[in-house]
């Protein structure tokens, strides 16, 4: 019980060294890629991520990390912990990542920008597993927390997606995810932004998709769950780094 108080009251980091390892595997591929390593194509991309990604597991002593072609345009991610090592995969589009793969440097990191920005959420899921391991020593115990906290979204709410969002590991992987695409904000300009209703109507959550969601979608129909984002997602900006 103790435990679970803890998870609810804190806020939890995707590992920023992990960050790095993927960032960097990404682009020493793509810099293959670029001197004809692979071909120039959508297979090549997918071949080059395949091969990141393979050094990315070889990197991290827990973790494997896969990625695959999604069927549509948007990137998803999804993990599940286990032993010895927990999953994070990814899906994406190589529609959308050719031509940025192909132009400028500049195209190429934008696109990497909006792909971490989602590994990093996934990673705040990651280092959820690795505490609660910590916590609780053995990797059933983990999915059984997991299930119960996921079950008791779904108890309360008839929607799969309010009960995807009312899961309080989500609420918080949310959070973080949002103030990565808020990152550009002095942390002390966008706490007062968020005070604030026509300027988060007309900019925050017109730059953050995940802001958006809870913005939109729970903040009058569901003001519990609304109020736990923004709790996160308040500690997360205080805990910036003052620039």
């Amino acid at each position: 019980m103790k435990f679970l108080r803890y998870l609810s009251e804190t806020v939890i980091y995707a590992n920023s060294k992990e960050l790095n390892i993927i960032r960097k595997a990404i682009e020493e591929e793509w810099k293959k890629f670029n001197k004809g390593k692979y071909d120039r194509n959508r297979t090549g991309v997918n071949k080059a991520m395949k091969v990141a990604a393979k050094s990315v597991t070889k990197s991290i002593k827990d973790l494997e990390f896969d990625v695959r072609v999604g069927k549509g345009w948007q990137t998803k991610g999804y993990t599940y912990a286990d032993t010895p090592k927990h999953f994070l995969g990814m899906e994406y589009s190589t529609k959308e990542a050719i031509d940025e793969w192909n132009g400028d440097k500049k195209y190429f990191d934008s696109w990497l920008d909006d792909f971490m920005n989602l590994v990093e959420h996934e990673l705040v899921h990651i280092e959820q597993f690795r505490k609660i391991l910590k916590a609780k020593g053995d990797i059933e115990k983990v999915k059984d927390v997991l299930h119960d906290l996921k079950s008791k979204s779904h108890d309360v709410h008839d929607d799969k997606m309010v009960a995807y969002l009312d899961d309080h590991l989500e609420i918080m992987a949310h959070a973080k995810k949002a103030d990565s695409e808020l990152s550009h904000y002095d942390k002390y300009e966008l706490l007062d932004m968020l005070k604030k209703s026509d300027v988060i109507d007309n900019e925050i959550a017109m730059e953050s998709s995940d802001f958006s969601n809870y913005y939109f979608y729970m903040r009058d129909e569901y003001p519990k769950i609304w109020r736990k984002f923004l709790k996160y997602l308040v500690m997360f900006i205080q805990k910036r780094k003052d620039k």
